[in-house]
């Protein structure tokens, strides 16, 4: 378990120290959990997202796909789908809320 992922890191240590952990997952076979105030840096690795509101769960999200190829990826229909999505409901941000990344 470790806790404020990525707060301290700059680029290079975050990538080395990710590095270390997604092996040691694939040696070891381990569960590895990871906290922090942002989803930055986690959520391009974590296989689950579990975001926490004052202590209870309040959203679940996949995280990466194991599969690289996805058929609707370069779809230019997708693409423009999501931009007009994003323009009609910009992220809000988000105080007070602890994220767990599960790898």
């Amino acid at each position: 378990m470790i806790d404020d992922y990525g707060t301290y890191f700059n680029g290079n240590m975050e990538k080395d120290f990710r590095k270390k952990i997604t092996s040691m997952n694939r040696t070891l076979g381990t569960t590895i959990i990871l906290s922090g105030p942002s989803d930055i840096y986690i959520k391009h690795f974590a296989s689950v997202l579990i975001y926490l509101d004052h202590g209870h769960i309040w959203k679940i999200r996949p995280g990466i796909s194991r599969n690289k190829t996805s058929g609707h990826r370069n779809d230019k229909n997708h693409r423009k789908v999501k931009r007009q999505d994003k323009r009609r409901n910009p992220k809000k941000k988000i105080k007070n809320h602890f994220i767990v990344f599960v790898i």
